[in-house]
């Protein structure tokens, strides 16, 4: 047994009882089960048994780590016990959900029991091609993205820097290169920036919105309200993705970018910014995605 899972195998160490149900050479090659009184492996480059048990109870106190480390022995499950929750790390590539695998997790799933599968590592074999049997109707699929850049539309300021936006989801982001003028409505905006319409005239101009968790309006509100008032389109800042208008092009941008423009408006309200449909690779936070 490795040692950051208690060196050994017994009542005495964290993995206390188990049962082996394929035995160690078990794989495509050798279908034929061969049962043992033991959970342990051969720690080869096919052990992932250990790999996953590593995830879940591993003490690894040497590698200066903290994290979840259970006290407790685990003692494996009875058979008598139902079982609300089954995770498996196991599958291969698929794309629809008529795989044997699939049909037998949603199965389980109509059952009453929470299936979640890793999503597995075919991409590269095609659209949509994830792992089965995560892709089941009734599983949840499980896998982390790690993206440090997104392809992202962009406008430019006077002086050329880009700065990225998220095109509005009903009509969209500027469909060719159009330069105007970008009135802030507010500059020391805290919440409900633009619900009531905008505070300035925005005839024939970009306005630009704060965004706060606390508002009392979405951005379809805001930038339908814009487009009354004139505006050619709607920013707004700080904010995810959005709505926006249905009749005029609106997108968000972060809030360190909305506070960039207001300090250029606020230096020259007549600044030009120039709204493309082009886009380019934008640095992003990396995040895990599930």
């Amino acid at each position: 047994m490795h040692h950051a899972l208690g060196g050994g195998f017994g009542p005495s160490y964290k993995v206390a009882f188990g049962y082996d149900f394929v035995g160690d050479r078990f794989n495509q090659q050798n279908p034929v089960p061969e049962e043992d009184n033991d959970p342990l492996d051969n720690c080869s480059s096919d052990a992932h048994g250990t790999h996953v048990a590593g995830i879940i109870a591993a003490n690894a106190t040497q590698l200066n780590t903290t994290g979840f480390i259970p006290i407790e022995p685990f003692l494996g499950v009875a058979p008598e016990v139902t079982l609300g929750a089954f995770t498996m790390s196991v599958g291969g590539a698929g794309a629809y959900t008529e795989s044997p695998h699939s049909i037998a997790a949603q199965r389980v799933s109509e059952q009453g029991v929470y299936l979640t599968f890793s999503f597995g590592n075919e991409g590269s074999q095609g659209l949509q091609t994830g792992g089965s049997p995560s892709i089941s109707s009734g599983a949840m699929a499980i896998a982390s993205v790690d993206n440090s850049h997104s392809p992202r539309f962009y406008l430019l300021t006077p002086d050329g820097e880009r700065i990225y936006y998220l095109p509005g989801t009903v009509f969209g982001g500027w469909q060719s290169n159009v330069p105007s003028r970008i009135v802030v409505n507010n500059p020391q905006a805290t919440v409900n920036d633009g619900c009531s319409g905008p505070d300035k005239n925005v005839t024939g101009a970009v306005v630009l919105y704060a965004f706060n968790n606390a508002d009392g309006c979405n951005s379809a509100v805001r930038c339908n309200r814009a487009a009354q008032a004139g505006a050619t389109g709607c920013l707004i800042y700080n904010a995810g993705a959005i709505t926006g208008s249905s009749t005029i092009p609106s997108g968000s941008i972060t809030m360190d970018d909305g506070l960039k423009i207001i300090v250029i408006v606020a230096n020259d309200s007549s600044s030009i910014f120039t709204f493309t449909n082009l886009q380019g690779i934008a640095p992003v936070v990396r995040r895990l995605n599930s």
